[in-house]
């Protein structure tokens, strides 16, 4: 579950199949979690992103970090997190570090509240809308399996279909 080295994580990229895998429930809060927590806050921020879940790493975790954008310094971590909506809907331009140069719309809940644990395994509950709530519910999706091709209709398939292909050309299973 927790990688035995954090010096060599780094993202992974469509279509590389551990990105379907949901990540399984945390039960221990030690200093491997703060550790790995650390490390992708580090990640995240050296790749210019607002949010970074553990299965980006290859990981099958149900961990992820985000940021709100003017808050580059305060990055927070969220374990075994639960969303619910409070209201609306908006599609709004998305894209993804693990889908490098494609974005596209994605119709998302506009407020979110989230249920999550911290480092030290003690549960918060947030409230956020614009940009925060829409980095947890990539991330949750992250956590759960689903990508933002997942989440493209017909047609936004089609117009990124030639991004999409040399994704799939660029591949190289793990060893």
């Amino acid at each position: 579950m927790f990688p035995e080295r954090l010096d060599n994580l780094e993202i992974i990229h469509w279509p590389d199949p551990r990105l379907k895998i949901a990540g399984q429930r945390i039960e221990l809060f030690d200093e491997r979690l703060k550790a790995l927590a650390n490390r992708m806050i580090e990640i995240m921020q050296q790749a210019n992103g607002v949010g970074l879940a553990a299965t980006q790493l290859g990981l099958d975790l149900q961990l992820f970090v985000g940021r709100s954008p003017g808050q580059i310094d305060q990055p927070r971590v969220y374990v075994n997190a639960e969303l619910f909506e409070l209201g609306g809907t908006v599609s709004s331009e998305e894209g993804c570090l693990s889908v490098p140069g494609i974005t596209t719309k994605i119709r998302r809940t506009t407020k979110m509240g989230i249920r999550a644990q911290d480092i030290n395994g003690r549960e918060f509950e947030q409230e956020a809308d614009k940009l925060l709530g829409r980095v947890w519910q990539h991330e949750f999706d992250h956590c759960s399996g689903l990508l933002i091709i997942d989440r493209m209709n017909r047609l936004q398939r089609i117009a990124h279909r030639r991004a999409i292909r040399q994704l799939e050309k660029a591949y190289e299973p793990p060893k």
